[in-house]
Formats: C-alpha cells, sequence, structure tokens
C-alpha cells in the first residue's frame, strides 16, 4: 500500500469517526437544549407568573386598607378604588395566564383546581369590597365600622392568599423536580459523550498510530541508510524491504550515492595528482581528508591519518614556529600564510603553507584547510635573480658614479670654458674700444698741442687780471674792516638794551605782587564789611571798588610784561643776529686776506703754467707719434682677440654636448636601478 493510500485511508476514517462523534454530540446537545429550554420556557415562567399573583393579591390587600381607613373621606376613597380595580385586573390576567401555562405542561395538570380554587375566592372578595365602598358613603360608616361590616369580605381575602401560597410551593416544587430531572438526563447524555469522545479518540489514535509506524519505519531505514552515506560509508546496503514511495526514494537515494561516490573518487584523483600537500581537518584539528603528497609527507597510510589529530604528526617544530591551522583555530582569522624552511637530507628546502578556514553558506565552521607548496627552485631563482640585481646594481652604482663624475666634471669644465668665452668676448670688447679710445686720444693729443700754444697767450693775460684783482681785494679788505667795527658796536647797544628790558620786566613783578595783595585786601575787607551789616555796606562798596582796580592793574601790569618779554626777545634775537654779522664780517676779512695771498699765488702759477704749457705742447707733438704706433699695436690684438672669442665658443658647444651625454647616461643608470 502506497503511503498516499495509507493517508486516504486512515484520515478517511478519521474523519468518518469525527463525523460519527459530531453527528452524536449535535443530538445529545439538542436534547440537553430541549430539557433546559422546557424547564426555562414553562417551569420558570410559571414559577414567575404565580409570583405575580402574589403580587396582585398584595396589592388588592393593600388598597382594600388604605380604603377602610379613609372610608369617611370621600374624596380621597374615589382616589383608591381605580387602583384596587387595576390589582384586581392583573390577578384576573395573570390567572388566566397561569392556567395556560399549566395546561401546557401535562404533568402538571392537577394544579388546574388550585387556579379553579382562586377563581371561586377572588370573585366573592371583590363583590365585597364593592358592596362596602359603595354602600359606606351614604351609610356614613366609621373606619371601624367598616372594618367590621368588611370580616366576611377579609376572611375570603386571606383564604385567597392561603390559595396562592399553596399555589407558588406546588410551582416551585414542580419546577425543582423538573430542573433535578433535567440535570440527571444531561449528566446522562455528557457521560455517553465522554464515553463516546474516548473512544473515538483512542481509535483515532490507534489509527494514527499504526499510520505513523507504516511511515517512520521506511523513514528510520532512510535516515540511518544517509547518515552511513554522509560519514562516508558509501558501500553501505540497507537490509529493509522498501515498498512503494518508499522504495522509488531509496533507489533515488542508491542513484545520488552512486553518482557521488563517482564524484569523490574523481575529485580524490585530482587531488591526488595535485603535487602539493593538501590536508583538511575538522573544527578539533582532527584529520579529514588529505592527499597522496600529504600522506607522503605525514609518512603515513590515509586509513591511518583519517580522524587522528594533526599536531600528533606535525607541530611547531616543523614550521619553527605556530603551524597554520592552529593560528587560525585560535585567532580566528579567514586565512593565514606561513613561509619556512627544512633541512631534508642535507638539502635546505623552502615551503610556503596557506591555511584557511572552512564554513557551509551560513557561516557555521567546518574545519580548516592547509596547502604546502615546495617552492625551492621559486626561492633559489629568487636568489639567483636577487644577486644578479645586486651585480648589476653595483655596476650600475659605479656607472653612475662615474657618470655624476663625468657629468660634473663636464658642468665644471663648461662652466670655465664659459667664463673663458666670456672673458674673450670681455677682451674683444676692451680690445675694440682700446682702439677706439686710441683713435679718440690721438686726436686728443693733437688737439692739446694745437692748444698749448693758445693757452700760453692766455696764460700771459690771465697774469695781468690776476695783478688787477689782488689789487682789489685789498681795498674790499679794508672795507670789511670798517663794517666789523659797526657791528661790534651795534652788539655792544643791543645787550644793553636787552638789560634795561630785563630791569623793566622786574619792576613789573612788583607792580603785579603789589597788585595781587591789594586784591587780596579788598576781598578780606569786603568780607568784613559783609559782617557789619549796614554799618559796613559804604565800605564793602568801597573795597569792592579797589579789587577791581588792583584787577585792571594786574591785568596792565600781564600785557606790559608781555611787551617787554617781546621786546626782550627781539633784543636778544638782534644781538645774536649782530653777533653773527660781527662772525661773518670777521670770516670775510680772513677770506678776503686769504684771497688777496691766493690771488699773488696764482699770479706766480700762472707764470710757471706758462713754462709747463710750452712744455706741455712739446711733449703733446711726441705722444701724438706714439699713440698712431700703439693704435697700430691695438688693432692686431683686436684680431687676435676675435679667434680666441670664435674658438672658445666651439669649445663651449662640445663641452655642452659631453654634459648632456653625462646626464643621459646618469638616467639610464637610475632607470636600471
Amino acid at each position: 500500500m502506497t503511503i498516499r493510500q495509507k493517508l486516504i485511508y486512515g484520515l478517511g476514517a478519521l474523519t468518518l469517526l469525527n463525523l460519527v462523534m459530531g453527528v452524536a454530540m449535535v443530538l445529545v446537545l439538542g436534547e440537553v437544549n430541549m430539557l433546559v429550554d422546557e424547564l426555562v420556557s414553562k417551569h420558570v415562567e410559571l414559577e414567575e407568573t404565580v409570583y405575580a399573583m402574589r403580587h396582585d393579591v398584595s396589592q388588592l390587600r393593600r388598597y382594600e386598607k388604605d380604603s377602610l381607613l379613609n372610608i369617611a373621606n370621600q374624596e380621597r376613597l374615589r382616589s383608591y378604588l381605580p387602583r384596587h380595580e387595576k390589582a384586581a385586573a392583573d390577578l384576573a390576567a395573570h390567572t388566566d395566564a397561569a392556567e395556560r401555562k399549566l395546561r401546557a405542561i401535562p404533568e402538571l395538570a392537577e394544579m388546574l383546581n388550585r387556579i379553579t380554587t382562586i377563581r371561586s375566592l377572588t370573585a366573592p372578595y371583590l363583590s365585597a369590597y364593592a358592596t362596602l365602598t359603595r354602600e359606606a358613603p351614604t351609610a356614613g360608616l366609621s373606619a371601624e365600622q367598616a372594618n367590621i361590616r368588611f370580616d366576611a369580605g377579609r376572611e375570603m381575602a386571606h383564604k385567597l392568599e392561603q390559595a396562592i401560597d399553596e399555589l407558588t410551593k406546588a410551582t416551585i416544587e414542580a419546577t425543582r423536580e423538573h430542573a433535578e430531572e433535567t440535570n440527571d438526563t444531561t449528566s446522562m447524555l455528557r457521560t455517553g459523550a465522554a464515553v463516546a469522545f474516548s473512544l473515538a479518540v483512542l481509535l483515532g489514535g490507534l489509527l494514527a498510530l499504526g499510520l505513523y509506524r507504516s511511515i517512520q519505519t521506511p523513514l528510520l531505514a532512510l535516515t540511518e541508510f544517509g547518515k552511513r552515506i554522509a560519514d562516508g560509508d558509501f558501500e553501505h546496503k540497507t537490509a529493509y524491504r522498501f515498498t512503494a514511495e518508499m522504495a522509488a526514494l531509496h533507489e533515488t537515494i542508491t542513484h545520488m550515492v552512486d553518482a557521488i561516490r563517482e564524484r569523490v573518487a574523481y575529485n580524490r584523483a585530482i587531488i591526488n595528482r595535485v603535487p602539493d600537500p593538501i590536508i583538511v581537518t575538522g573544527p578539533r584539528r582532527n584529520i579529514r581528508a588529505l592527499n597522496s603528497a600529504a600522506c607522503t609527507l605525514l609518512g603515513h597510510a590515509e586509513a591511518d591519518l583519517i580522524g587522528k589529530p594533526l599536531g600528533d604528526y606535525q607541530g611547531a617544530d616543523i614550521y619553527g614556529t605556530e603551524p597554520p591551522i592552529d593560528r587560525l583555530a585560535r585567532t580566528g582569522e579567514a586565512e593565514t600564510q606561513l613561509d619556512f624552511t627544512r633541512v631534508l637530507s642535507g638539502e635546505t628546502r623552502y615551503f610556503h603553507s596557506r591555511a584557511a578556514t572552512v564554513r557551509k553558506p551560513d557561516g557555521t565552521l567546518v574545519g580548516y584547510m592547509e596547502i604546502r607548496q615546495d617552492i625551492t627552485d621559486v626561492k633559489r631563482g629568487e636568489l639567483a635573480a636577487r644577486e644578479r640585481s645586486e651585480r648589476i646594481a653595483g655596476v650600475a652604482r659605479d656607472a653612475d658614479a662615474i657618470a655624476t663624475t663625468v657629468a660634473e666634471a663636464a658642468d665644471q669644465l663648461s662652466d670655465r670654458v664659459g667664463e673663458a668665452a666670456r672673458g674673450a668676448d670681455r677682451q674683444l670688447q676692451r680690445s675694440t674700444e682700446s682702439a677706439t679710445a686710441m683713435d679718440e686720444m690721438a686726436a686728443t693729443v693733437r688737439e692739446v698741442a694745437r692748444n698749448a700754444s693758445d693757452t700760453n697767450r692766455t696764460t700771459s693775460e690771465m697774469s695781468e687780471r690776476a695783478k688787477q684783482g689782488a689789487e682789489i681785494v685789498a681795498r674790499v679788505v679794508s672795507a670789511i674792516e670798517g663794517l666789523g667795527s659797526h657791528s661790534r658796536d651795534l652788539r655792544g647797544e643791543m645787550e644793553q638794551l636787552g638789560a634795561q628790558a630785563s630791569g623793566i620786566g622786574n619792576v613789573l613783578g612788583v607792580i603785579s605782587d603789589i597788585a595781587d595783595q591789594t586784591n587780596l585786601l579788598a576781598l578780606n575787607a569786603a568780607i568784613e564789611a559783609a559782617r557789619a551789616g549796614d554799618a559796613g555796606r559804604g565800605f564793602a562798596v568801597v573795597a569792592d571798588e579797589v579789587r577791581k582796580l588792583a584787577e585792571k592793574t594786574m591785568n596792565a601790569t600781564r600785557e606790559v610784561e608781555a611787551a617787554i618779554g617781546a621786546i626782550q626777545l627781539s633784543a636778544r634775537r638782534s644781538a645774536e643776529a649782530t653777533d653773527v654779522a660781527v662772525r661773518g664780517v670777521t670770516g670775510s676779512q680772513s677770506l678776503a686776506n686769504e684771497a688777496g695771498g691766493m690771488l699773488q699765488e696764482i699770479v706766480q702759477a700762472v707764470q710757471q703754467a706758462s713754462d709747463q704749457v710750452n712744455s706741455i705742447a712739446t711733449a703733446a707733438e711726441e705722444q701724438a707719434a706714439t699713440g698712431d704706433e700703439l693704435n697700430r699695436i691695438i688693432a692686431e690684438v683686436n684680431e687676435i682677440s676675435g679667434t680666441t672669442a670664435m674658438r672658445m665658443s666651439e669649445a663651449e658647444t662640445a663641452i655642452a654636448e659631453l654634459s648632456a651625454q653625462a646626464a643621459a647616461l646618469r638616467r639610464l643608470m637610475e632607470d636600471m636601478k
């Protein structure tokens, strides 16, 4: 039977069982509802109607009492009559309702006699009350008389109350008995429903258990089969005989395992062909997979290594430091690399180890993987290349030093040649300038020779005029001496004027002090006059006038003092100017005397110059002949300087080219580095 059929039959049986249980429960609940409805709609309503009848009788008795107490008061009596009539009508209506409800309950049919009794008692009571209330006003009865006269009606009222009480008790008892019957019936139905439900649950559980066992057993077998495959036992075969869908699922899993086995074998063959050792461990660093190179490295067969701790076969003694996988487990890093060396068979070997964590797509740690590469050949090639590079770098450094030296020497030589070229240019320029200057000098010398004779004649004339100037200077000296005498007299008079002005200033100071004292005395007198009152008023006026006069005197004294100060200042300035004039006259006199002496010397010098001019004329003629010869020599030097400058320019160009070649060599050395 297939799982689909099992589920259909099992669930169908459970559904049918639930349907039967549902119908039974509906029937039970319907019966319970009917009993409860009968209890509520018939018995309880009957009980409420009987209680209403008791209330109506109570109202009749109340209005009866009020009417008897107010029998003599017609107005109040008339107010109670409608109320009593309404209570009577309510009692009749509730009595009819009780009769109808009793007829609806067959088991309470015997209570209809009580309704008849109540009606037979109600009519005489109401008749007696109506007769009393109708006849009492005309008879003039008092309350006591009316009460005595209504004894028969009161007796009927007591019997009516007793009949209604008995009906109430009977109704309550009937309701209680019906409620107990309903409760018993409900309990019986509830018990039956519970038993039926328990049977349904038991049957459903048995069906579900059978269905579960029919599906679980093959699933457990498939689970065990998949677990063995997951543990790497690809040769495992299950002994369970699967049927239907489970057989198809088992066959599918078997095909999947075969495909996985082929893929694993294929991958293992590829990994074993990798010359580098590859080791895969679990989270606890137990070996879970490795290739042939790793087995050779560890010196054991794969079967002997699977599940063993990797640290038992290689540790810090192999790597010279913490193993890469141990480092990953300690730090939680995703990847790490390590280069280390080992001496194998007397030969130093270089290794590069790279380890990484292996995680599921959800980030769960599965284990670690390490790949170790033998990079000895690469390392040796790298070392050889490094040695060649170092040798090339050494040669490059030497060539760079040579190039630097050549460049520096070329630069220095270029500077020297440049300086020499510039010197040659300057020499050529100076030679040209010298040639031009010699031409000009030759012309000048000839001009000097021509002017020498003219100068001789002019010198004779200057000698005569110098003699005349000496006589004029002698007369000027005499006039200056007279001016100096007058200036000294003027200075003495200005000094006397300053002394007299100083005396006047002293007198004015005394006058100012007197005026100040007078002003102070006048102020004191005014104060004393003010103290004297009316008797000193005239004296106060005089004191005030004296004070004003003293102030005017002080002001005038200040003005005169200022004028005297100005006179003194002018006198001092005039004296200073006169003194300056005296010194100037004295100096002019000295200069005039010196000028006279100089003119005498000029006369003598002019005579000597006349003699020298004759000698210069002779020498100028000789110098003109020498200048012509020197001009010819400078022309030859100028030609040689031009040739030298041209050669220096060519040398500077060659040296510049050498410097450029040295710089290019230096850049080449830099590139080689």
